[in-house]
């Protein structure tokens, strides 16, 4: 008789729900042995959370839900039922993790978890399982049974850079890793949906041998008319090579998303953003040069970091009100666990909270977390920020401008589309843009029910 496994992928405080789909848990439940168990995915960021009777429980987690994940732990666990626990903050924190799981998994799960399994049967199961991958794996998307607004595909896994303010390094040891490409290729043509999203910390590579591969899917993806359209996370240097945006922008590419965190060289060097701070005088010039390619770009920007002043956030703010980025995020520099800079802040007892776990959810990106700083009331200065850069004569200045500047109206859609579905609910107050989401979004439904009409697994979440 097959066991039954439930992956649990808790809610979180972001509004993009059900933008992306669980990539990793549908990792995990495509990894996992059919013969042996039956596996559920249920994905609390579009569904309630039911107890289930089940045989082994496992939930991934970030810094935004750990809480939420351990809440849920401790409700199995009363019940007796064993459970795993994996994911970014297990991996950095994982004593703290094993108070609340029976066990936890370090890094990647994929080359561990069949002997995981093992040993559960066995009735064996370790406290910790260290993990790693291939990337040779290849998902079984009937185990997401809900709608997902992009498909999300991996392309790559890892970056070898060391920003100070970013845990990754810690999780993939540096390591960057290529995923085959017909495998990717095979995958996209199974995928429902219109829209993709990449979900690869630099889509763009950081070496030479990444960017031959990276160009060479592109032109898979043409040469086999995959007829998607897709986005995805680059470093800055990606805007200056024209034979990379020629052959994205041909392969579907409708918007990419840059961290550019901060115009200031000073401020950029602070927190070892070499590149950045190397191109920080070229960032319009970028920005003209990916447009020339009829591509939206997303601008990724922190305020609040330790050199920061009332002057340099005010620059940025006026930065980004003047720039030609057609969407951004902006957030409250937030030191991750993991990454230099919380191990530095922690050391010197400059962190407000540190009550873990309770303090973890005020790891949130929008929470000041420095006793001291340079910046008069740092979280009404930030709220004041984002609403000069929400005002509805902005965003509906920028939408139209974006049409202008790429020359193409569906990268201005999935611009907006992107914006739309990552930013709070006040932006749902602008109206015309609130109507062009929504139009936007019945485009993207209506081909997803065009491609499952034999799939009985889905269920569109209206």
């Amino acid at each position: 008789m097959k066991k039954k496994l439930l992956l649990i992928n808790p809610d979180n405080p972001l509004r993009s729900k059900n933008f992306y789909e669980p990539i990793e848990l549908g990792i995990i439940a495509s990894i996992t042995p059919e013969k042996d168990w039956d596996v559920e995915i249920m994905d609390l960021r579009v569904e309630s959370f039911v107890f289930k009777k089940v045989d082994l429980v496992a939930i991934t987690a970030r810094i935004l839900n750990i809480n939420i994940a351990y809440s849920i732990l401790n409700i199995f666990k009363e019940k007796n039922i064993p459970t795993v626990i994996g994911g970014i903050h297990a991996t950095l924190c994982p004593d703290e993790a094993l108070q609340y799981a029976d066990c936890v998994v370090i890094g990647e799960a994929e080359n561990i978890w069949e002997e995981l399994l093992s040993d559960f049967q066995k009735g064996s199961l370790k406290k910790t399982y260290t993990g790693g991958t291939t990337l040779n794996y290849n998902i079984d998307r009937s185990h997401y049974r809900h709608y997902y607004k992009s498909a999300t595909i991996q392309f790559s896994r890892g970056c070898p850079m060391a920003c100070d303010f970013c845990c990754l390094y810690k999780i993939h040891k540096q390591n960057h890793r290529l995923r085959n490409i017909n495998d990717v290729i095979e995958e996209i043509k199974l995928t429902k949906q219109k829209l993709l999203f990449f979900t690869d910390e630099n889509m763009y590579g950081f070496n030479s041998q990444n960017r031959d591969h990276v160009l060479a899917l592109f032109k898979e993806m043409i040469r086999q008319k995959v007829n998607k359209k897709w986005m995805g996370m680059v470093s800055i240097n990606a805007g200056l090579d024209n034979e990379f945006l020629y052959l994205a922008r041909k392969s579907g590419c409708r918007l990419l998303i840059i961290g550019f965190e901060s115009e200031n060289k000073e401020v950029l060097l602070s927190i070892n953003k070499t590149q950045n701070a190397k191109f920080h005088n070229d960032y319009q010039k970028i920005v003209r040069n990916i447009h020339k390619f009829r591509i939206a770009v997303c601008g990724v920007f922190m305020f609040g970091l330790e050199n920061d002043t009332n002057k340099s956030v005010e620059d940025r703010k006026q930065y980004i009100l003047s720039s030609a980025i057609d969407s951004f995020l902006v957030t409250v520099y937030t030191p991750l666990p993991g990454s230099k800079i919380f191990d530095k802040l922690y050391a010197e007892n400059k962190l407000i909270y540190t009550n873990f776990p309770e303090d973890w959810g005020y790891y949130n990106f929008h929470t000041n977390h420095l006793k001291e700083n340079k910046i008069d009331d740092l979280p009404n200065t930030f709220e004041q920020i984002r609403k000069e850069i929400r005002s509805s004569k902005y965003l509906i200045s920028k939408f139209f401008l974006a049409v202008l500047k790429t020359r193409s109206i569906s990268s201005a859609l999935y611009s907006n589309f992107y914006f739309f579905n990552h930013e709070e609910n006040e932006f749902e107050k602008v109206f015309i843009l609130k109507v062009i989401n929504w139009w936007t979004e019945r485009i993207q439904k209506k081909y997803y029910r065009s491609s499952q009409k034999n799939s009985k697994n889905d269920v569109i979440i209206t």
